[in-house]
C-alpha cells in the first residue's frame, strides 16, 4: 500500500456535509483521537465528520513557534469538506538537568514523545535546554522525555527519561521534573564497518546509529559514531545493554546504503563486526509527464530504493523539458515526482528496479479538500499548517 504525501497551506471554508450521528457523538474531549472513527474533537466536543469513501491521515500543525502539538487522526473523505479538528491547550514540563556525577548544568536539546499516538508518527515537541534549564509545551496527553546533550564529543548517548515512578509523565497540569543525566553509568561498544563481499575492505565514511531497548520494546538510550579509515567506530550508551538495533548511513562517502541491523548482541569483551552491501552506482535516466502528457519543468524527484536490509536514497530534478537523470545503486526502489506548486497537478508515485531503462513518470491533477479548524476554545485558528497523507487502497 502506497501513500501519497500533499501539504496544504490554505484559506479554510465551512463543512457542507451533513454529518451521520456515531458511536462517540456529544462525548467531551480533549484529542481528536478519543473520539473514534469519523469524528473529531471540536470546541471539546466529539463531532462526526460524516462518511466519505477514501480513507487518508489529517494533521492539523499549529502556527511555528506557538509550542501546541498536532491533533491528527485517522479520517475519511474525497471531494468535499472535512469537519473541524481540535487543537488543545498547551501544558508545560520543565524543571532542571544536571550531570549526575559533577552536578554540573547540561546543554542539549530535549524532545517531548507523546505515547499511544495512532497516527504514522509519534508527536514531538523539541526545545532547547540552556544551563540546565528546560521547559517544553505540549498537548495534554502520556509523554517521555528524550535528552541529548549539545557536546563536542558526539559520542555522548541520547537518554530517555520518566516520571519519578518510572511510568510516563502524564501531562495534565504544568509539571516540574529535576532529572540528572548519568554520566556515571556510560558503557562504551567499539566495532568495525566492512564490506559484506569482502570483510577484507574496511568502510569509512559512514556514521553509525544505536538504539538500545527496554523489555517493553521502547528505547532508552541512543548513540551515534563515524568510522575512521580503519573502519573503527565506538558507540557509548547510558547503562549496560545486552544488544541494540543499528543503522549504518552514509556520511562522507554517498554510497553507503542505509542499512539496518536488528537485535546485535552487544559485548565490551569482543569487538562488534558489521558487514554493509557495497555496489557501484548505476545512471537512470527519465522524463516527467504532466496531467495533459507533455514533458514538464521544474518537478522534484525523490527516489527510496532497497536490497536487502539496505536502504538508499537520492533525490532529481527535472530540466526545462521535464529530463532528469540521477545515479543510483542496484535495487528495487520507489520514485515519487512533485511538481511545481503552481502546476494544476500532485504528485505521482512509480514503482522500479535498477537497472532500468529510461522512464517517463505522468502526473496526477490535482483534487480540492477544504474544511475548517479550530482551536481548543472553539475559535478559528488562523495560519495552520495541514497535512494529508492518502492511503491508496488497491481495488
Amino acid at each position: 500500500m502506497h501513500r501519497r504525501s500533499v501539504v496544504f497551506i490554505a484559506t479554510f471554508l465551512a463543512s457542507a456535509c451533513t454529518p451521520e450521528p456515531f458511536e462517540n457523538e456529544g462525548k467531551q474531549c480533549n484529542l481528536a483521537l478519543e473520539c473514534g472513527d469519523h469524528s473529531a474533537c471540536f470546541a471539546g466536543i466529539c463531532q462526526s465528520l460524516g462518511d466519505f469513501p477514501e480513507p487518508f491521515i489529517l494533521e492539523v500543525h499549529p502556527p511555528r513557534g506557538s509550542g501546541v502539538l498536532p491533533s491528527a487522526k485517522v479520517v475519511e473523505a474525497t471531494k468535499g469538506s472535512i469537519s473541524a479538528v481540535f487543537l488543545p491547550e498547551p501544558v508545560t514540563i520543565y524543571g532542571t538537568l544536571l550531570d549526575d556525577t559533577t552536578q554540573e548544568a547540561m546543554n542539549g536539546i530535549m524532545r517531548a514523545r507523546l505515547l499511544g499516538s495512532q497516527v504514522r508518527l509519534p508527536y514531538e515537541v523539541t526545545a532547547i535546554v540552556s544551563n540546565g534549564q528546560y521547559s517544553v509545551d505540549v498537548s495534554p496527553g502520556k509523554y517521555v522525555l528524550e535528552f541529548k546533550p549539545d557536546a563536542v564529543d558526539e559520542r555522548l548517548p541520547s537518554v530517555t527519561f520518566r516520571d519519578t515512578d518510572g511510568e510516563a509523565f502524564h501531562a495534565v497540569h504544568p509539571m516540574q521534573r529535576h532529572l540528572r543525566y548519568p554520566q556515571s553509568t556510560l558503557v562504551s561498544y567499539t566495532g568495525t564497518l566492512v564490506a559484506e563481499s569482502s570483510r577484507e575492505t574496511k568502510v569509512a565514511g559512514a556514521v553509525v546509529f544505536g538504539f538500545a531497548q527496554n523489555t517493553n520494546a521502547e528505547v532508552i538510550s541512543s548513540t551515534r559514531a563515524t568510522t575512521d579509515a580503519s573502519g573503527q567506530f565506538s558507540l557509548v550508551f547510558a547503562e549496560a545493554v545486552a544488544q541494540a538495533d543499528i543503522i549504518v548511513k552514509a556520511a562522507s562517502n554517498p554510497w553507503i546504503p542505509e542499512t539496518a541491523f536488528t537485535n546485535v548482541a552487544l559485548s565490551q569483551r569482543g569487538a562488534l563486526e558489521l558487514a554493509i552491501p557495497l555496489s557501484a552506482p548505476i545512471a537512470l535516466t527519465g522524463v516527467v509527464q504532466g496531467v495533459e502528457g507533455t514533458p514538464t519543468s521544474g518537478s522534484q524527484l525523490f527516489f527510496e530504493g532497497h536490497q536487502g536490509d539496505s536502504l538508499f536514497k537520492a533525490n532529481a530534478l527535472c530540466n526545462t523539458s521535464g529530463a532528469f537523470s540521477v545515479l543510483l545503486l542496484p535495487g528495487n526502489y520507489l520514485v515519487t515526482a512533485i511538481p511545481k506548486t503552481s502546476q494544476p497537478s500532485t504528485l505521482s508515485r512509480q514503482e522500479l528496479t535498477i537497472p532500468s531503462e529510461p522512464i517517463v513518470l505522468p502526473l496526477a491533477r490535482k483534487t480540492l479538500i477544504h474544511g475548517l479548524v479550530t482551536q481548543y476554545d472553539g475559535t478559528p485558528a488562523a495560519q495552520t499548517h495541514l497535512s494529508f497523507d492518502i492511503l491508496n487502497v488497491p481495488s
